[in-house]
């Protein structure tokens, strides 16, 4: 059994706007939501747990870093990202303090998605198992390319691999050669690496009695 597709829930009054935002979630294979109304996104979420709330910058008469953390209230683990179609920073600070990103309309897709994804990538309940630093290069192949192991933890592994042209898909077979181990997950992020060439990656490990077994003795070995 696969972990669930990460749920993102958009709110836009536009429709244009709110379709186009929605068809690029979508692409990444999320799960996603699309409303038009604050009230209408507070009875979602009550239905609907979701991850990551992308709000604009005004939502009726409240802005919309009120409105994700009133929604904190009953959804603490909820994420937050607020679209501005003015200048970002004059909202950074407030929205830093409280973990919400804040991106400019005017935003490209591919910035939009790299941000979507540190996100939902900092969500604290996909950090339940402690990582640990791989020290040791331990190469992985995945979908086609090859890169190299990063962190390990009981619930899954980040991977970095050469080229930020290998999108992963959504699910994926991993081969881990040198220690004859092949695992199947499912990809939970990914963007950019620092280089700003290579590509970085999270996934979860699937979740069924042989794979865990074999995965939770490999990150017990890695030291």
């Amino acid at each position: 059994m696969y972990f669930r597709a990460p749920r993102v829930l958009v709110l836009e009054d536009d429709p244009l706007r709110l379709h186009r935002l929605v068809e690029m979630l979508r692409q990444r294979e999320y799960s996603v939501v699309g409303v038009s109304t604050a009230a209408e996104a507070r009875l979602r979420l009550d239905h609907w747990p979701a991850d990551l709330m992308i709000v604009p910058m005004r939502v009726g008469t409240a802005s919309g870093l009120q409105m994700i953390l009133a929604c904190r209230t009953k959804h603490p683990e909820l994420a937050g990202m607020i679209i501005t179609e003015q200048d970002p920073h004059v909202l950074d600070m407030d929205a830093w303090r409280h973990g919400i990103a804040v991106i400019s309309s005017a935003a490209d897709a591919e910035s939009f998605l790299m941000v979507v994804a540190e996100q939902i990538a900092g969500i604290k309940r996909r950090q339940r198992w402690p990582r640990k630093r791989v020290m040791d290069q331990i190469p992985v192949n995945v979908a086609g390319s090859s890169g190299r192991v990063v962190d390990v933890s009981y619930g899954g592994l980040r991977m970095e691999l050469p080229s930020a042209d290998s999108t992963l898909p959504a699910r994926v077979t991993i081969d881990l050669p040198e220690l004859r181990l092949r695992i199947r997950a499912q990809l939970v992020w990914s963007a950019r690496g620092e280089d700003g060439t290579s590509y970085v990656c999270g996934v979860a490990v699937a979740e069924d009695a042989g794979t865990t077994l074999r995965w939770r003795q490999f990150v017990d070995r890695v030291g």
